[in-house]
């Protein structure tokens, strides 16, 4: 429990007035949350309404008073309790000292009253919360971020619905408040403390919400155990200062395990911009110096210390275990290829004393600025794949870095580093491209009885969080062809071909140059084969390729492919797709087979065992809107 820090404040009285009190925690009183309207009545206003003289006047009567407050009031009384505390209104915000004050406290008046009513203006009274779509789960109170410290704080929160009627309690509903908000019903049940909840997580449950901009730090001081100063000022410099107070005061570096978004141009610093950074750090948590020593291979000397050694408006300093980013002596499937790969531009990985929710130990990349030899920059780095990041999950043992691993007092320079993660490729990005199919050998492919579907697709790379905000990288065309059998009796053709033409239109997409691959499936179905291989496009050197889409005994199936740069424009290339159908079409008997064409022979062999495009994490395919019915999906 907190210590009580506001040792004076004042109470409204349930009918008559305000009540100054220099110990209210020796008062039993209610407490009221719901989100304010902009234009609430304040504390100037309610002393403008209540009775300045006589005692037996009641203020609720009164039509200037809002009916929020009145409603309050009214089922505070109802309650059995004299008073109630209303922020809103109990506060006099023109007094910076009691402001001040008051905003430290805002922890400890919630979990000092004896009940806290939770007011749902955009909730129904016969709504039933525990359904899936309740108004009770899309209540704006559950996205304030006002409101995380009244949820947690409150021992005793009743919601009610509009009409001020009973939705239930946090104990009865503490399933759907963990399943809507993220805070865990342990917390809320009060079984485990909030100290003994990572700092990562406590900013995860306030990601998911929003406030005003000088709002989102002082509304969870009291989640840190932290005091605001007079001069935090307003976001990001507020957000900035409560960082710097948690990291100087509890023992947990997941402080730092905060992720790059689309929202941070450059998300090199030491401290968050805000909670949102944390939206995907909610299953980070600390461990022990002798478990990290331990999975380093550390002495009982070397082990580290949580808290920053020097925390100064220009630098960070800590002590950490540090491994370079490039190691000659091991091979390039170590843990950190397998994560960056080698085109990442860092020099060292710092160890944090944390690790994800898989138990894989966290680290953060660093660099040299220009020119120094002992401090350091936080960097994201962006890997071969497109994924940006500044704090890394390691997928394997760090025991392999037991020899390179050294533990020193790292300077860490606060300010970013505005540098690209990743040198560009020559040509950067191009403009979409076209492929058109011939014609002539459409016309020949619905006489052989195949039906041509045509579709487009971009291959782009989309952060989850922001990905309605900001538009994605398209970084590749993807030119779709299906080939589809009509209906008859014929087992040997092949069933379904799929032409992909992928063309490359940023440096970041992971494909050298222009790739085609080929998919078909036999008449019942069955996948049969799959080709993928590279081309290089030029415009005095046309692509022309041969595929066995189709090979039974006596009979086989060759798919001629033929793609170029007609005069229509550098970015529209011409396909030409043509079926052959290669020896008899009769079957064979058991005890001979007909002779195959020797080139439909050797293209059988090659067409073997090829890979398939790659499989790449973080990538979506969105159909664009040249024509085709097809459906979105994950090019893999």
């Amino acid at each position: 429990m907190l210590s009580f820090v506001y040792s004076s404040g004042r109470l409204v009285h349930a009918q008559r007035a305000f009540r100054w009190f220099d110990e209210p925690g020796d008062v039993s009183y209610a407490a009221v949350s719901c989100v304010w309207a902009e234009d609430e009545q304040s504390y100037q206003d309610l002393l403008d309404i209540q009775p300045s003289t006589s005692t037996e006047n009641t203020c609720l009567t009164d039509p200037r008073l809002s009916s929020t407050i009145r409603h309050a009031c009214t089922i505070a009384a109802d309650a059995g309790y004299q008073y109630i505390w209303i922020p809103n209104c109990s506060i006099n915000r023109t007094d910076s000292t009691e402001l001040s004050a008051a905003l430290n406290a805002l922890w400890e008046w919630y979990a000092r009253a004896s009940v806290c009513f939770a007011y749902l203006a955009d909730v129904g009274p016969n709504d039933t919360p525990r359904r899936p779509d309740s108004q009770f789960r899309k209540s704006s109170w559950h996205t304030d971020a006002r409101t995380l410290q009244p949820l947690i704080a409150s021992q005793n929160l009743v919601f009610l619905a509009t009409a001020w009627s009973v939705l239930g309690t946090k104990m009865t509903l503490s399933s759907t408040i963990e399943n809507v908000t993220g805070v865990d019903r342990t917390v809320l049940r009060g079984d485990v403390g909030v100290r003994d909840v990572s700092v990562a997580r406590r900013m995860w449950w306030a990601s998911k919400r929003h406030a005003q901009v000088e709002d989102a730090a002082y509304a969870l001081l009291g989640l840190f155990e932290v005091r605001a100063s007079a001069t935090w000022g307003a976001e990001p410099q507020a957000f900035t200062r409560l960082q710097e107070e948690v990291a100087r005061t509890i023992p947990d570096q997941s402080i730092f395990a905060w992720h790059y978004h689309l929202g941070h141009e450059h998300p090199d610093g030491v401290f968050a911009l805000g909670p949102c950074c944390f939206a995907r750090s909610g299953g980070v948590s600390p461990i022990p110096p002798d478990d990290l020593a331990a999975r380093l291979g550390l002495s009982e000397e070397e082990l580290v210390p949580c808290l920053p050694r020097a925390l100064s408006p220009s630098a960070l300093t800590m002590r950490l275990p540090l491994i370079p980013h490039h190691i000659e002596t091991y091979p390039p499937t170590t843990a950190f290829y397998e994560v960056f790969g080698v085109a990442a531009r860092f020099s060292h990985a710092a160890v944090l004393q944390c690790e994800d929710e898989h138990g894989r130990l966290l680290v953060l990349t660093l660099d040299r600025p220009p020119g120094s030899s002992k401090e350091y920059v936080v960097k994201a780095v962006e890997t071969p794949l497109g994924r940006r990041d500044r704090v890394w999950s390691c997928p394997n043992p760090l025991a392999v870095y037991r020899d390179v691993a050294v533990v020193a007092d790292v300077e860490i320079l606060r300010g970013p580093l505005h540098t690209p993660w990743v040198q560009p490729a020559p040509g950067g990005r191009t403009p979409p491209t076209s492929v058109i199919l011939d014609p002539a050998c459409r016309a020949a492919l619905e006489e052989q009885g195949y039906d041509v579907a045509y579709e487009t697709l971009s291959q782009a790379l989309v952060d989850d969080l922001y990905k309605r905000a900001r538009g994605a990288r398209i970084l590749a065309d993807v030119h779709r062809f299906v080939l589809s059998l009509r209906p008859v009796e014929d087992a040997l053709r092949a069933g379904r071909i799929s032409i992909e033409v992928v063309a490359r239109r940023h440096s970041l997409a992971p494909i050298p140059d222009e790739r085609i691959a080929v998919r078909w499936e036999d008449a019942e179905g069955e996948h049969a084969a799959v080709r993928v291989e590279d081309w290089r496009g030029g415009d005095t050197a046309p692509a022309g390729v041969r595929y066995v889409v189709g090979s039974q005994p006596g009979f086989a199936q060759v798919l001629c492919l033929h793609l170029s740069r007609p005069p229509y424009g550098d970015d529209v290339h011409l396909l030409r797709l043509e079926l052959e159908e290669l020896a008899g079409r009769s079957k064979p008997s058991t005890n001979s087979q007909a002779p195959i064409d020797e080139e439909a022979r050797e293209e059988t062999e090659r067409s073997s065992a090829l890979p398939r495009l790659p499989s790449i994490r973080g990538w979506a395919s969105r159909r664009g809107g040249r024509g085709g019915s097809g459906k979105k999906a994950i090019v893999t």
